[in-house]
């Protein structure tokens, strides 16, 4: 897939990255007051292990049932324990600029399948290992401004509009056969993102918040991303946070169709600078 569109994959990760920095200095020209607040600013930085269990399916136009891979019970793609980090700039209590990576999250299967398989025009029989390696690479920015207010500040709701990248690498590989066998795709897509987020602090201790936003990619399909959560102030400044996170890709692209969700909790650390 990535081949072809490299460019335009390129083109549209600055469009949507110019679209978003545009807003955010439109909000903070036209509207000073409103988002500053003449508050001070924050920076922290989030740290989290999400145990991010896969699903879903893989297959091509016209597919027959065995070119429509499940990636649970066909490749038995196990759980990762994936690391992310979450960059944040506050200019005030209601507004964030967030940068967000996960530099790489790998999910690896080793099954012998129980049916004959094809992927990408590769055979694979039944019967037969097959070591799948599915690698992805995830980075956002976004611009949250929440101007509803209420409880003194306690609990606050907004917009959340974010610039986001994905890349995935998806090999297959069935290394017992008398020839060796190995076929490999890799996706790339660009997209911006909007949806709502959400912090309520129940005390000087303890913060909920939750955030969900969907990006809709014109024909190629839609992302649609989830989370809610704790956090909680151990030490000045230093806080554990857990929650629970929801990923789910619908994805088409030259013939090719990848629908994928990756779910599970996370726990991490808030430092506040």
């Amino acid at each position: 897939m990535s081949n072809s569109s490299t460019k335009s994959t390129f083109a549209a990760v600055r469009y949507v990255a110019i679209c978003s920095l545009f807003t955010v200095a439109a909000g903070f020209t036209l509207f000073p007051a409103a988002v500053l607040g003449g508050e001070r600013s924050i920076v922290s930085f989030e740290a989290r292990q999400w145990s991010a269990s896969p699903s879903g399916r893989f297959s091509q136009v016209g597919s027959a049932a065995n070119e429509i891979l499940d990636f649970e019970d066909d490749l038995d793609l196990q759980e990762d324990q994936a690391l992310e980090g979450r960059l944040v700039f506050r200019p005030s209590r209601r507004t964030m600029i967030r940068l967000g990576f996960l530099p790489e999250l790998q999910l690896v299967g080793d099954h012998v399948v129980s049916r004959s398989i094809t992927f990408l025009g590769q055979d694979f029989a039944i019967n037969q290992r097959v070591v799948t390696d599915f690698t992805i690479e995830y980075a956002r920015l976004g611009f949250a401004w929440q101007f509803i207010s209420a409880a003194k500040g306690r609990f606050r709701l907004g917009p959340l509009i974010e610039a986001r990248g994905f890349r995935g690498n998806l090999s297959l590989n069935a290394p017992d056969s008398p020839i060796p066998l190995s076929v490999t795709d890799e996706y790339e897509v660009a997209f911006g993102s909007a949806g709502l987020i959400a912090e309520l602090e129940i005390s000087d201790r303890i913060e909920l918040f939750g955030e969900v936003t969907e990006a809709v990619t014109g024909d190629e399909g839609d992302i649609t991303e989830t989370e809610y959560g704790i956090r909680v102030l151990v030490l000045p400044k230093l806080m554990v946070v857990a929650g629970v996170r929801t990923l789910e890709i619908d994805f088409q692209d030259n013939g090719e169709s990848f629908v994928f969700e990756l779910d599970g909790v996370f726990l991490g650390a808030h430092v506040r600078f």
